[in-house]
């Protein structure tokens, strides 16, 4: 990608306000500059239109002209008064008129330098003139048929004849030219050539020299921007992308189908040494793993645990493990005399209650067996019984 300082000067000029926003952010995105077009001082694009404050206005003229930054989306607010001669490239979006669109181009390529006008037209408008059978012959413009802007702009997006012609008889005559019988056009032309204009190299006159052009524009810097302009053959280098390599699939345990971390875990590599720490047969190792996933891999796993288990990191996984070992069979042990206190206060509760039970027995034996004193209710019977008597 060409950096910022190296991007030729570049106008983008839409006719509405709205336009310069989209182009801004369209721009941005295509250099991959995310949020740029919320940057008020984007080393890359500005934005400048009618609307646009005072203070502004001034810093961004100020810097295009100091070379701060390459491009400026602007409307036709921006290039009045103003004869800068580092524009190198002028981009019309939209739809206009051709007076303001040559207007417009004429603002790149000053000091005796190439400039490059770049036009989005509409070949196929809707409700729009997209053949050249829909105008009238060029008599009828000699007859006072005057066309409006929509039909001028149609015409320019399919005219066949040079656009420096077409612009200089809509400039002198109010139309633009279909075909290049039209006496206007021969005539223009008689008139550039005796004068020794330069050869043309517009999009009609040298097609296939814009289509490359076109390909090319990303690769245009301020160094190769004239020469690649002025030569209808392009003379930069465009970047030569390396042949795709013969092995698609690189083999490399990162990139392996079937990796080693699945074919024998970590879990599986403790086990292991620690059957081999064991004193385990070989017979016993394997079957501790699972088996043989890969023909030889025992006798390599063999060698490699020979060598782990003298390193200190297997040596303190040992110590851990015994460690564990101890504090298991001391919380065992306080767990065993817990529950056996447990059931000692169990039984001790127990004893005490049964204790309890037999003396209430004991109290209620020797207690004598008297008639119960009479209730209030029974007292009443006693007294009725007494007066019936």
């Amino acid at each position: 990608m060409i950096p910022d300082d190296q991007i030729p000067a570049t106008l983008i000029y839409s006719p509405t306000r709205n336009l310069t926003w989209q182009a801004l952010k369209a721009i941005n995105e295509s250099r991959e500059i995310r949020g740029g077009h919320h940057d008020p001082a984007s080393p890359f694009a500005r934005r400048f239109h009618s609307t646009t404050g005072d203070l502004d206005k001034f810093d961004i003229i100020e810097g295009f002209e100091q070379s701060n930054f390459p491009v400026v989306s602007c409307t036709m607010a921006l290039g009045l008064g103003q004869n800068w001669k580092r524009v190198q490239r002028v981009v019309h979006l939209g739809r206009g008129d051709p007076s303001s669109i040559c207007q417009m181009i004429g603002r790149c390529g000053g000091d005796d330098n190439p400039g490059l006008g770049i036009m989005f037209v509409e070949k196929n408008r809707r409700t729009g003139k997209n053949k050249i059978s829909d105008f009238p012959n060029h008599r009828a413009f000699e007859n006072g048929y005057i066309p409006s802007d929509d039909d001028r702009m149609d015409a320019l997006a399919i005219t066949p004849v040079c656009l420096r012609v077409a612009f200089a008889l809509d400039n002198m005559l109010g139309y633009i030219p279909l075909s290049n019988d039209d006496p206007n056009v021969i005539s223009e032309k008689n008139r550039e050539a005796n004068n020794g204009f330069a050869r043309c190299l517009c999009s009609n006159c040298e097609p296939e020299s814009a289509e490359d052009l076109v390909l090319g524009l990303k690769y245009l810097s301020i160094a190769n921007f004239k020469p690649n302009i002025v030569n209808p053959e392009l003379d930069f280098l465009l970047p030569v992308l390396p042949l795709p390599p013969k092995l698609t699939q690189p083999r490399s345990p990162s990139h392996a189908e079937f990796k080693p971390g699945e074919r024998f875990r970590l879990f599986d590599a403790r086990r292991m040494a620690l059957a081999h720490h064991n004193n385990l047969s070989a017979d016993l190792l394997e079957k501790a793993i699972g088996g043989e996933s890969i023909d030889g891999q025992m006798d390599f796993l063999q060698s490699r645990i020979d060598e782990y288990v003298k390193t200190e990191r297997f040596l303190d996984y040992l110590s851990k493990i015994n460690e564990a070992r101890e504090q298991g069979g001391a919380k065992k042990i306080a767990a065993a005399a817990k529950k056996q206190a447990a059931m000692a206060r169990r039984a001790e509760k127990a004893i005490q209650k049964e204790l309890k039970a037999q003396e209430a027995r004991r109290k209620e034996a020797s207690r004598p067996k008297n008639k119960p004193a009479p209730t209030r209710q029974s007292a009443r019977n006693i007294q009725k019984q007494t007066e019936a008597r």
